[in-house]
Protein backbone atom coordinates (compact mmCIF):
# COMPACT_ATOMS: atom_id res chain seq x y z
CA UNK A 1 0.00 0.00 0.00
CA UNK A 2 2.84 2.31 0.89
CA UNK A 3 4.52 1.50 -2.41
CA UNK A 4 1.41 2.49 -4.36
CA UNK A 5 1.17 5.73 -2.44
CA UNK A 6 4.78 6.59 -3.30
CA UNK A 7 4.16 5.76 -6.96
CA UNK A 8 1.14 8.03 -7.09
CA UNK A 9 3.13 10.82 -5.44
CA UNK A 10 5.91 10.45 -8.01
CA UNK A 11 3.43 10.44 -10.89
CA UNK A 12 1.78 13.57 -9.56
CA UNK A 13 5.12 15.35 -9.22
CA UNK A 14 5.72 17.98 -11.88
CA UNK A 15 8.44 16.82 -14.27
CA UNK A 16 11.65 18.83 -14.24
CA UNK A 17 15.33 18.24 -15.13
CA UNK A 18 16.21 17.91 -11.44
CA UNK A 19 14.06 14.78 -11.06
CA UNK A 20 15.61 13.24 -14.18
CA UNK A 21 19.14 13.94 -12.91
CA UNK A 22 18.28 12.56 -9.46
CA UNK A 23 16.89 9.33 -10.91
CA UNK A 24 19.99 8.93 -13.07
CA UNK A 25 22.42 9.63 -10.24
CA UNK A 26 20.74 7.02 -8.03
CA UNK A 27 20.99 4.41 -10.78
CA UNK A 28 17.24 4.31 -11.47
CA UNK A 29 17.55 5.66 -15.00
CA UNK A 30 19.92 4.69 -17.81
CA UNK A 31 22.06 7.13 -19.77
CA UNK A 32 19.75 6.81 -22.76
CA UNK A 33 16.70 7.40 -20.59
CA UNK A 34 18.31 10.46 -19.03
CA UNK A 35 19.11 11.98 -22.41
CA UNK A 36 15.61 11.25 -23.69
CA UNK A 37 14.00 12.80 -20.61
CA UNK A 38 16.14 15.93 -20.74
CA UNK A 39 15.47 16.36 -24.45
CA UNK A 40 11.73 16.24 -23.77
CA UNK A 41 11.93 18.73 -20.91
CA UNK A 42 14.40 21.02 -22.68
CA UNK A 43 13.81 20.55 -26.41
CA UNK A 44 16.40 22.00 -28.73
CA UNK A 45 13.61 23.71 -30.67
CA UNK A 46 13.23 26.21 -27.84
CA UNK A 47 16.06 28.17 -29.43
CA UNK A 48 14.22 31.46 -29.02
CA UNK A 49 14.06 31.07 -25.25
CA UNK A 50 17.72 30.11 -24.94
CA UNK A 51 18.89 32.91 -27.23
CA UNK A 52 16.88 35.53 -25.33
CA UNK A 53 18.23 34.26 -22.00
CA UNK A 54 21.82 34.25 -23.22
CA UNK A 55 21.47 37.73 -24.70
CA UNK A 56 19.97 39.00 -21.45
CA UNK A 57 22.88 37.64 -19.42
CA UNK A 58 25.50 38.88 -21.88
CA UNK A 59 23.87 42.30 -22.02
CA UNK A 60 23.95 42.58 -18.24
CA UNK A 61 27.60 41.51 -18.15
CA UNK A 62 28.49 44.16 -20.72
CA UNK A 63 26.64 46.84 -18.76
CA UNK A 64 28.56 46.00 -15.57
CA UNK A 65 31.83 45.82 -17.48
CA UNK A 66 31.06 49.21 -19.00
CA UNK A 67 30.56 50.74 -15.56
CA UNK A 68 33.87 49.32 -14.32
CA UNK A 69 35.79 50.49 -17.40
CA UNK A 70 34.10 53.88 -17.22
CA UNK A 71 35.73 54.44 -13.85
CA UNK A 72 39.03 52.98 -15.00
CA UNK A 73 39.41 55.29 -18.01
CA UNK A 74 37.92 58.46 -16.52
CA UNK A 75 39.29 58.24 -13.00
CA UNK A 76 41.45 61.36 -13.13
CA UNK A 77 38.74 63.51 -14.71
CA UNK A 78 35.97 62.65 -12.24
CA UNK A 79 35.35 64.50 -9.00
CA UNK A 80 34.90 62.64 -5.72
CA UNK A 81 31.22 63.54 -5.61
CA UNK A 82 30.68 62.30 -9.16
CA UNK A 83 32.46 59.02 -8.46
CA UNK A 84 30.41 58.19 -5.39
CA UNK A 85 27.10 59.42 -6.76
CA UNK A 86 27.45 57.39 -9.96
CA UNK A 87 28.12 54.18 -8.07
CA UNK A 88 25.40 54.79 -5.50
CA UNK A 89 22.77 55.60 -8.12
CA UNK A 90 23.73 52.47 -10.08
CA UNK A 91 23.58 50.41 -6.90
CA UNK A 92 20.13 51.75 -6.02
CA UNK A 93 18.91 51.04 -9.55
CA UNK A 94 20.10 47.43 -9.25
CA UNK A 95 18.44 46.94 -5.87
CA UNK A 96 15.23 48.55 -7.12
CA UNK A 97 15.28 46.29 -10.17
CA UNK A 98 15.77 43.23 -7.97
CA UNK A 99 12.82 44.31 -5.83
CA UNK A 100 10.62 45.11 -8.84
CA UNK A 101 11.23 41.84 -10.68
CA UNK A 102 11.54 39.71 -7.50
CA UNK A 103 14.56 37.53 -6.79
CA UNK A 104 12.86 34.35 -7.99
CA UNK A 105 12.96 35.80 -11.51
CA UNK A 106 16.07 35.77 -13.71
CA UNK A 107 15.89 39.52 -14.30
CA UNK A 108 15.61 40.20 -10.59
CA UNK A 109 18.51 37.86 -9.87
CA UNK A 110 20.67 39.60 -12.46
CA UNK A 111 19.85 42.99 -10.93
CA UNK A 112 20.77 41.62 -7.50
CA UNK A 113 24.03 40.21 -8.88
CA UNK A 114 24.83 43.57 -10.42
CA UNK A 115 24.21 45.26 -7.09
CA UNK A 116 26.57 42.85 -5.33
CA UNK A 117 29.30 43.54 -7.88
CA UNK A 118 28.81 47.30 -7.52
CA UNK A 119 29.36 46.95 -3.78
CA UNK A 120 32.88 45.81 -4.59
CA UNK A 121 33.33 48.71 -7.01
CA UNK A 122 32.21 51.11 -4.28
CA UNK A 123 34.68 49.66 -1.77
CA UNK A 124 37.52 49.87 -4.29
CA UNK A 125 36.71 53.50 -5.14
CA UNK A 126 36.41 54.35 -1.44
CA UNK A 127 39.83 52.87 -0.77
CA UNK A 128 41.39 54.72 -3.69
CA UNK A 129 39.95 58.11 -2.78
CA UNK A 130 40.67 58.05 0.93
CA UNK A 131 43.86 55.98 0.68
CA UNK A 132 42.88 53.74 3.57
CA UNK A 133 46.08 51.75 3.23
CA UNK A 134 44.25 48.54 4.06
CA UNK A 135 45.57 45.27 2.73
CA UNK A 136 43.83 43.89 -0.34
CA UNK A 137 42.39 40.93 1.54
CA UNK A 138 40.38 43.32 3.74
CA UNK A 139 38.67 44.71 0.64
CA UNK A 140 37.59 41.27 -0.52
CA UNK A 141 36.68 40.21 3.01
CA UNK A 142 34.48 43.27 3.49
CA UNK A 143 32.96 42.76 0.04
CA UNK A 144 32.08 39.13 0.76
CA UNK A 145 30.77 40.00 4.23
CA UNK A 146 28.54 42.87 3.08
CA UNK A 147 26.89 41.00 0.21
CA UNK A 148 26.48 37.73 2.12
CA UNK A 149 22.88 38.46 3.25
CA UNK A 150 21.92 39.26 -0.36
CA UNK A 151 23.63 36.11 -1.61
CA UNK A 152 21.88 34.09 1.07
CA UNK A 153 18.39 35.14 -0.03
CA UNK A 154 19.13 35.18 -3.75
CA UNK A 155 18.89 31.41 -4.40
CA UNK A 156 20.94 32.18 -7.51
CA UNK A 157 23.85 29.83 -8.05
CA UNK A 158 25.96 32.19 -10.22
CA UNK A 159 25.88 34.72 -7.38
CA UNK A 160 26.94 32.00 -4.94
CA UNK A 161 29.80 31.16 -7.32
CA UNK A 162 30.90 34.81 -7.28
CA UNK A 163 30.75 34.86 -3.49
CA UNK A 164 32.79 31.67 -3.24
CA UNK A 165 35.35 33.18 -5.61
CA UNK A 166 35.60 36.21 -3.32
CA UNK A 167 36.08 33.89 -0.35
CA UNK A 168 38.91 32.07 -2.12
CA UNK A 169 40.60 35.34 -3.09
CA UNK A 170 40.29 36.52 0.51
CA UNK A 171 41.96 33.35 1.78
CA UNK A 172 44.80 33.60 -0.75
CA UNK A 173 45.47 37.30 -0.09
CA UNK A 174 45.24 36.85 3.68
CA UNK A 175 47.76 34.02 3.44
CA UNK A 176 50.14 36.23 1.48
CA UNK A 177 49.59 39.57 3.23
CA UNK A 178 48.21 38.86 6.68
CA UNK A 179 50.42 35.99 7.77
CA UNK A 180 54.14 35.40 8.04
CA UNK A 181 54.64 32.00 6.47
CA UNK A 182 57.85 30.03 6.41
CA UNK A 183 58.92 28.63 3.05
CA UNK A 184 58.46 25.07 4.32
CA UNK A 185 54.81 25.78 5.18
CA UNK A 186 53.76 27.55 1.99
CA UNK A 187 51.83 24.57 0.62
CA UNK A 188 49.40 24.62 3.52
CA UNK A 189 47.59 27.25 1.48
CA UNK A 190 46.35 24.44 -0.77
CA UNK A 191 45.12 22.56 2.29
CA UNK A 192 43.16 25.61 3.36
CA UNK A 193 41.68 26.14 -0.11
CA UNK A 194 40.74 22.47 -0.38
CA UNK A 195 38.99 22.60 2.98
CA UNK A 196 37.06 25.76 2.06
CA UNK A 197 35.90 24.48 -1.31
CA UNK A 198 35.39 20.96 -0.01
CA UNK A 199 33.07 22.29 2.68
CA UNK A 200 31.16 24.25 0.03
CA UNK A 201 30.77 21.08 -2.04
CA UNK A 202 29.61 19.03 0.96
CA UNK A 203 27.08 21.73 1.84
CA UNK A 204 25.85 21.78 -1.74
CA UNK A 205 25.40 18.00 -1.83
CA UNK A 206 23.62 18.03 1.53
CA UNK A 207 21.19 20.69 0.34
CA UNK A 208 20.81 18.82 -2.94
CA UNK A 209 19.76 15.70 -1.05
CA UNK A 210 17.20 17.78 0.82
CA UNK A 211 15.62 18.59 -2.57
CA UNK A 212 16.35 22.31 -2.56
CA UNK A 213 14.94 23.32 -5.94
CA UNK A 214 17.53 25.88 -7.03
CA UNK A 215 20.37 23.43 -6.34
CA UNK A 216 19.01 20.62 -8.49
CA UNK A 217 21.11 21.63 -11.50
CA UNK A 218 24.48 20.03 -12.17
CA UNK A 219 26.65 22.87 -13.38
CA UNK A 220 27.42 24.24 -9.90
CA UNK A 221 28.54 20.77 -8.79
CA UNK A 222 30.74 20.55 -11.88
CA UNK A 223 32.15 24.02 -11.19
CA UNK A 224 32.96 23.21 -7.56
CA UNK A 225 34.51 19.84 -8.30
CA UNK A 226 36.53 21.32 -11.16
CA UNK A 227 37.93 23.96 -8.81
CA UNK A 228 38.81 21.32 -6.21
CA UNK A 229 40.44 19.07 -8.82
CA UNK A 230 42.57 21.94 -10.13
CA UNK A 231 43.59 23.06 -6.63
CA UNK A 232 44.42 19.50 -5.57
CA UNK A 233 46.32 18.75 -8.78
CA UNK A 234 48.84 21.54 -8.15
CA UNK A 235 50.40 20.19 -4.90
CA UNK A 236 50.24 16.61 -6.20
CA UNK A 237 52.08 17.62 -9.36
CA UNK A 238 54.65 19.63 -7.43
CA UNK A 239 55.35 16.78 -5.06
CA UNK A 240 55.63 14.19 -7.84
CA UNK A 241 58.16 16.30 -9.73
CA UNK A 242 60.32 17.06 -6.70
CA UNK A 243 63.81 15.61 -6.59
CA UNK A 244 63.41 14.53 -2.98
CA UNK A 245 60.48 13.16 -1.05
CA UNK A 246 60.24 14.71 2.40
CA UNK A 247 57.44 15.18 4.89
CA UNK A 248 55.98 18.63 5.27
CA UNK A 249 53.35 20.92 3.81
CA UNK A 250 54.05 19.70 0.28
CA UNK A 251 53.39 16.08 1.25
CA UNK A 252 50.32 16.79 3.37
CA UNK A 253 48.68 19.01 0.75
CA UNK A 254 49.38 16.40 -1.93
CA UNK A 255 47.92 13.61 0.23
CA UNK A 256 44.78 15.62 0.97
CA UNK A 257 44.35 16.42 -2.72
CA UNK A 258 44.86 12.77 -3.65
CA UNK A 259 42.31 11.58 -1.09
CA UNK A 260 39.74 14.07 -2.33
CA UNK A 261 40.21 12.97 -5.93
CA UNK A 262 39.89 9.31 -4.95
CA UNK A 263 36.72 10.20 -3.06
CA UNK A 264 35.38 11.87 -6.21
CA UNK A 265 36.01 8.72 -8.25
CA UNK A 266 34.11 6.59 -5.77
CA UNK A 267 31.35 8.96 -4.74
CA UNK A 268 30.39 10.20 -8.19
CA UNK A 269 30.45 6.72 -9.63
CA UNK A 270 28.55 4.71 -7.03
CA UNK A 271 26.47 7.25 -5.08
CA UNK A 272 25.79 10.13 -7.47
CA UNK A 273 26.48 9.10 -11.01
CA UNK A 274 27.98 12.17 -12.57
CA UNK A 275 30.03 11.35 -15.69
CA UNK A 276 31.40 14.89 -15.93
CA UNK A 277 32.97 14.82 -12.47
CA UNK A 278 34.15 11.26 -13.00
CA UNK A 279 35.75 12.24 -16.32
CA UNK A 280 37.48 15.33 -14.89
CA UNK A 281 38.94 13.28 -12.05
CA UNK A 282 40.13 10.60 -14.47
CA UNK A 283 41.87 13.24 -16.57
CA UNK A 284 43.61 14.55 -13.46
CA UNK A 285 44.81 11.06 -12.53
CA UNK A 286 45.96 10.49 -16.10
CA UNK A 287 48.07 13.64 -16.00
CA UNK A 288 49.54 12.61 -12.65
CA UNK A 289 50.49 9.18 -14.02
CA UNK A 290 52.04 10.88 -17.05
CA UNK A 291 54.20 12.98 -14.74
CA UNK A 292 55.28 9.89 -12.81
CA UNK A 293 56.25 8.08 -16.01
CA UNK A 294 58.06 11.18 -17.27
CA UNK A 295 60.11 11.39 -14.09
CA UNK A 296 60.96 7.67 -14.15
CA UNK A 297 62.00 7.75 -17.81
CA UNK A 298 64.20 10.80 -17.28
CA UNK A 299 66.06 8.98 -14.52
CA UNK A 300 66.46 5.66 -16.33
CA UNK A 301 66.96 6.65 -19.98
CA UNK A 302 69.45 9.23 -21.20
CA UNK A 303 68.72 8.84 -24.91
CA UNK A 304 66.39 11.72 -25.79
CA UNK A 305 64.84 10.07 -28.85
CA UNK A 306 64.05 6.85 -27.03
CA UNK A 307 62.79 8.82 -24.04
CA UNK A 308 60.38 10.83 -26.21
CA UNK A 309 59.15 7.69 -27.98
CA UNK A 310 58.45 5.84 -24.75
CA UNK A 311 56.79 8.90 -23.24
CA UNK A 312 54.50 9.21 -26.26
CA UNK A 313 53.52 5.56 -26.00
CA UNK A 314 52.95 5.94 -22.26
CA UNK A 315 50.66 8.94 -22.78
CA UNK A 316 48.65 7.06 -25.40
CA UNK A 317 48.38 4.05 -23.13
CA UNK A 318 47.38 6.01 -20.02
CA UNK A 319 44.67 8.03 -21.75
CA UNK A 320 43.41 4.96 -23.63
CA UNK A 321 42.93 3.14 -20.34
CA UNK A 322 41.19 6.20 -18.89
CA UNK A 323 38.85 6.39 -21.88
CA UNK A 324 38.07 2.68 -21.54
CA UNK A 325 37.32 3.06 -17.82
CA UNK A 326 35.15 6.10 -18.46
CA UNK A 327 33.18 4.31 -21.14
CA UNK A 328 32.62 1.30 -18.91
CA UNK A 329 31.65 3.32 -15.86
CA UNK A 330 29.14 5.68 -17.45
CA UNK A 331 27.47 3.11 -19.66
Amino acid sequence: MSHNHESITLLEEKANPGIVESLYEHGLLSQQGREAGLSLLNPHLRWGYWISTILLILGWIFVLAGIVYFFAFNWEKMSTYYKFSTIQVSLLVCLAGAWAYAIDNLRGQLFLTGGCILVGVFLAVFGQIYQTGADSYLLFFAWALIIFPLVLISQFTPLWAIWLLLANITVILFWEQGLTIQAADQYYLYVLLLLVNGFALLLREWLYNRKIDWLQGRWHRILLTFAIIVISFIPISIYVMRNEFIAGSSLYSALLGLMMQIAFLYYYRYHFRDPWVFAMTLISFSLIFCEIVFKILNKLITNTTLNNLLMTLAILGIFSVSAYILRRRVS
